[in-house]
């Protein structure tokens, strides 16, 4: 792992298009250096198998402010206040192939998921 000699901030491997070569880049200030010499950047993406819903959902999801969230959707739990409020609900993709979502009624902590599966 390198940093920046600008701002201290860690350095990203990327690759210069034209020249066929790899330099690292500061995100933060776009400080540029060549990198060494057989340097080789590898890249890859795996998903694992389906995790259950529930292992994307703690104590701590619902204080999270970096989850969308969507107005509208009532919760399924009847005697929830939730329904008496304004509809805030959390939903979280727990599964990137097929697309399938988990939401969670931050006033209640009711998880529930819309598939049949």
């Amino acid at each position: 792992m390198e940093f920046c000699e600008v701002c201290d901030n860690m350095l990203y491997l990327s690759n210069v298009e034209d020249e066929m070569s790899l330099i690292h880049l500061c995100k933060k200030c776009g400080f540029q250096r060549k990198s060494s010499e057989g340097t080789t950047l590898v890249s890859s993406l795996s998903f694992s198998k389906q995790a259950p819903y529930t292992s994307a959902v703690n104590q701590y999801t619902k204080l999270d402010p970096t989850l969308p969230r969507i107005q509208g959707m009532p919760c399924p739990k009847p005697e929830c206040e939730n329904h008496k409020l304004a509809r805030d609900i959390i939903y979280i993709r727990y599964d990137n192939v097929d697309l399938k979502y988990a939401y969670l009624c931050p006033i209640c902590d009711t998880v529930w998921k819309t598939d049949k599966n």
